[in-house]
């Protein structure tokens, strides 16, 4: 049989919890930032790498200096990355002149642009005895000997030096 039991039950106060909602709060913290600028980084590398043109820029001669104005131009090995537009590409080997050229980048994938410098002129010094020859270089008369650090053309020429009985 059950047992009985004849406690009586107390009556207690009973207050229900009131609960709060918090609304919404941001505390800075550097690793944000950090996050943020990384994140700004990555996309904006993307979209550069994305966007980009392989441009493949041939001097000749090989030995050239190559420096690319007006714009970005990351170098990967051989080739650059550009966007489309218009740059100037700068040229300088010793013994050639200096260069400066347009480099127009189209919408090709891949792109080649070919350049040839041009060498510097030679310097002739031309002496003669007896003194006042007539120097003519290619048929050009240049002017009495002795003639000193005379500019001429790169290649073959024809000097030739005469005077009057002679």
């Amino acid at each position: 049989m059950s047992e009985r039991h004849d406690d009586e039950i107390e009556v207690i106060d009973f207050e229900p919890v009131t609960e709060t909602k918090r609304g919404f709060s941001y505390r800075f913290r550097w690793l944000h930032v950090f996050v943020a600028c990384f994140g700004a980084a990555a996309l904006i590398s993307a979209w550069f790498v994305l966007t980009a043109k392989s441009v493949l820029v041939e001097v000749n001669p090989i030995t050239a200096q190559i420096k690319i104005d007006n714009g970005f131009a990351l170098r990967v090995g051989a080739r650059y990355l550009m966007r489309t537009g218009e740059y100037t590409v700068a040229l300088s080997n010793p013994g050639f002149h200096d260069e400066i050229a347009p480099l127009v980048i189209n919408d090709d994938a891949a792109q080649t642009h070919s350049y040839d410098m041009r060498k510097l002129p030679g310097i002739v010094s031309i002496n003669a005895l007896p003194d006042g020859g007539r120097v003519r270089i290619d048929g050009v008369d240049v002017g009495d000997a002795p003639l000193i650090d005379i500019d001429v053309e790169p290649g073959a020429h024809e000097i030739s030096v005469t005077r009057e009985r002679y």
